[in-house]
């Protein structure tokens, strides 16, 4: 963020410093991008086109749930927001396995 602060200091940049973060919402940026970053991983581990993957859905879901948990316990000002991913992983965790595809995988 330091190079954005940077540009933004220069003098013909003007109109543009009204949209500047500040410190504390650079630091909410960086949590989210943590928050974030799980589901990703989750997408990029189950779009693997060289090795099956339907067996490894039920096992990532659960991995997500626990890094997604530790990142409550580690930022409780993110509690609901994080929790809003937890329960629509559940629903997506219960819905797997009344699909014959998931139980056969495992």
């Amino acid at each position: 963020f330091q190079g954005i602060d940077k540009f933004l200091a220069s003098s013909n940049m003007t109109d543009l410093r009204k949209f500047q973060l500040s410190s504390a919402e650079w630091d909410a940026l960086a949590v989210f991008q943590k928050i974030l970053a799980v589901p990703h991983a989750f997408q990029q581990r189950l779009s693997s086109e060289n090795t099956p993957t339907l067996c490894n859905a039920i096992p990532a879901f659960e991995a997500m749930s626990i890094v997604w948990k530790k990142q409550q316990s580690d930022n409780p000002q993110t509690l609901s927001i994080v929790q809003a991913g937890l329960d629509k992983l559940e629903e997506y965790r219960n819905r797997a396995g009344l699909t014959p595809a998931y139980v056969l995988a495992m």
